[in-house]
């Protein structure tokens, strides 16, 4: 774009310069014809004062004419130069018939023949008088040269501006097509920038995934090379080892002690479930970086691979083994400001030096073993040998005896004490590792499901729809605290499930002695012995029951019942108190008065005879019925 604006600026000046000097050329030659006409009129022998500064616009003429010519941008343009060219060599003839004009009519001013041609029109004058006579030979041919020098100029004139006309016109035409030629020359290579633009894009692109693919290539090549000398250090996998690790980069030395460490995304499965695969790769590849960053500020060289997708292998050439304890403080402060610096806890395993590369595949295997304990050590564990304490010299046994009490517990819809007793299991088999703690588990899972079987059959509940579930997901625990809690909601849902139930039963229950009483209030032979028998169950189980829900036992309630009912006969009827006893249900006169006039406070007589008085009073009274 700057070159064509270049361009452009370059044709433009051109063309105004172009357009200036024919201007110029007009004013020029305005002028001469008015100095002509000056000369045809004049009579005297004087210069006329015009010349003067006709002629310094003469010389200025003549030299934009020639700066014109001499324009390198005229150059690009043969056919043009020749123009000018042209206009050049009709200016300079015009310049000599003008001087030639000039000159002639000096002469015949000098001679004093202008008096004579002069006053009445140069032409005119000049014919008559050579008509009549009255002119020399050497007067009419000074006036004939003066006339073709005259025509001369003139047809000169005419054809400067003719061809100063077709420059100017031809200068702005070809400017056009020059200026659209740099144009398409300018978009060309505009397109062509693009192009290999695009082509330099792709060819980068390209590169960058073939770089890229190489470096996966290489980066699987190690992992598969490490494994295999990890699961079976033989002298054909270490061969091969040393083969390669020059080809693939390998850093590791089989030659010096070597450290394995294990790195572990704990709760991978929300992990894996939370993020695609783009981000757990980039956060994978940054826990990697940033642990071998710091072995390698530490002066150790070490190499790692993905094992598992949640198990990333470290292997790092070590300092010996007295200076093990420092190294070990060194990593627990990098594995601290590491789960710091990370959304997600990570676990970090030390195992044993390896002082023979021949024993690596056994160190590997107990390095596996020891990062369990994260199981029982939960969330970010920091793990190496001596961490976890096992007495090698027990054997596990399954804790029958905690486990029955357990049953009961729950079985009694005892929470507390319930979960209590689960610590107590599970505190017990933390002491034998982390393997024995996942049989416990097992075992105490089927343990759970007999027990909740059993009281779905007892209190028909539907808590196993519930259940399984949560019993599902003990079976591939992350953690200890997480398999805990599991439980323990189990415990919770299975025991508050039969509290309900047997609650909603219970108020059933009493709701139908309570209608049973009502219906068999006046049956003498109703009590708490005869309802028990209609449910199958004891008096005194109903009794305790019944009283779970009331403040009286059944005896009680049946009294209350019966004597509600008596109250009632004694205001709406007029039957004598023996025979509302009767109806009432009351075995004897005696007892319907005595507990009458207990819960009333006067006898069944009094209150009726009350009840009859207040009526009469009410009748008695004025606008009474």
């Amino acid at each position: 774009m700057v070159f064509y604006n270049i361009q452009s600026n370059n044709v433009q000046e051109l063309a105004l310069k172009s357009m200036t000097l024919l201007s110029d050329w007009n004013k020029l030659e305005n002028r001469t014809n008015q100095i002509l006409l000056s000369r045809y009129t004049v009579t005297d022998k004087t210069i006329h004062p015009l010349i003067q500064t006709w002629k310094e616009e003469y010389d200025s003429f003549s030299t934009s004419l020639e700066q014109l010519s001499e324009d390198n941008q005229i150059n690009h343009w043969p056919h043009l130069i020749e123009q000018i060219n042209g206009a050049t060599r009709i200016w300079r003839y015009t310049k000599v018939q003008l001087n030639n004009a000039n000159n002639y009519f000096n002469k015949i001013i000098q001679s004093g023949l202008g008096d004579k041609v002069m006053v009445n029109g140069f032409i005119h004058t000049m014919y008559k008088l050579r008509m009549e006579g009255q002119l020399t030979d050497t007067e009419i041919f000074l006036i004939d040269d003066t006339l073709y020098a005259l025509e001369s100029l003139d047809k000169a004139t005419r054809e400067f501006d003719l061809i100063f006309n077709a420059i100017v016109v031809d200068l702005k035409d070809t400017g056009n097509v020059y200026l659209k030629r740099i144009r398409f020359m300018i978009f060309g290579l505009f397109c062509m920038a693009i192009l290999v633009l695009c082509l330099a894009l792709l060819i980068n692109n390209q590169l960058k995934i073939a770089q890229e693919n190489r470096s996966l290539y290489l980066k699987r090549q190690k992992g598969q090379l490490l494994r295999s000398l990890c699961e079976n250090s033989c002298l054909e996998n270490m061969e091969q080892f040393n083969r390669k690790k020059m080809e693939l980069g390998i850093q590791l030395s089989l030659d010096d002690p070597i450290l394995p460490i294990i790195l572990q995304i704990d709760n991978y499965s929300i992990f894996s479930h939370k993020l695609n695969l783009k981000e757990q790769n980039s956060i994978i590849e940054d826990l990697t970086r940033t642990a071998e960053n710091y072995l390698a500020e530490e002066a150790l060289s070490c190499e790692s691979f993905i094992y598992r997708d949640d198990m990333i292998i470290i292997l790092s050439n070590t300092q010996e083994r007295e200076e093990i304890d420092g190294f070990l403080e060194h990593m627990r402060v990098h594995h601290k400001n590491l789960i710091q610096n990370q959304e997600w806890s990570v676990s970090m395993t030390i195992g044993s030096i390896n002082n023979d590369a021949i024993d690596l595949d056994n160190d590997f295997s107990d390095l596996l073993e020891l990062s369990e304990y994260r199981f029982l050590q939960g969330e970010g564990a920091f793990i190496f040998p001596g961490s976890s304490q096992l007495s090698l010299n027990q054997t596990f046994r399954y804790p029958k005896e905690k486990e029955r009490i357990l049953k009961d517990c729950i079985n009694s819809l005892k929470i507390k004490p319930s979960l209590k007793t689960l610590d107590d299991m599970i505190d017990f088999g933390s002491a034998y590792g982390p393997r024995n703690m996942r049989r416990l588990f097992l075992r105490l899972t089927a343990s759970l499901i007999s027990i909740v079987e059993n009281l779905e059959q007892t209190y028909h509940i539907p808590s196993m729809t519930d259940v399984i579930p949560m019993m599902l997901q003990v079976q591939n625990p992350e953690n200890i605290d997480g398999v805990k809690e599991i439980l323990r909601k189990i415990i919770n849902q299975i025991i508050n499930s039969c509290i309900e139930t047997k609650e909603e039963k219970h108020d059933q229950t009493v709701l139908k002695i309570k209608n049973i009483i009502k219906n068999e209030m006046n049956n003498l032979n109703l009590s708490a012995e005869t309802i028990a028998d209609k449910f199958d169950l004891t008096a005194s189980y109903l009794n305790r029951l019944f009283k779970q829900h009331n403040s009286y036992s059944i005896a009680g309630y049946i009294n209350i019942i019966r004597l509600e009912f008596s109250e009632e006969l004694l205001r709406c009827t007029d039957k004598n108190v023996s025979e509302i006893a009767e109806l009432s249900g009351f075995a004897s006169a005696g007892t319907f008065f005595r507990l009458f006039k207990k819960k009333y406070g006067r006898t069944p007589k009094d209150y009726q005879r009350e009840i009859k008085q207040r009526e009469s009073s009410i009748q008695d009274e004025p606008g009474g019925f």
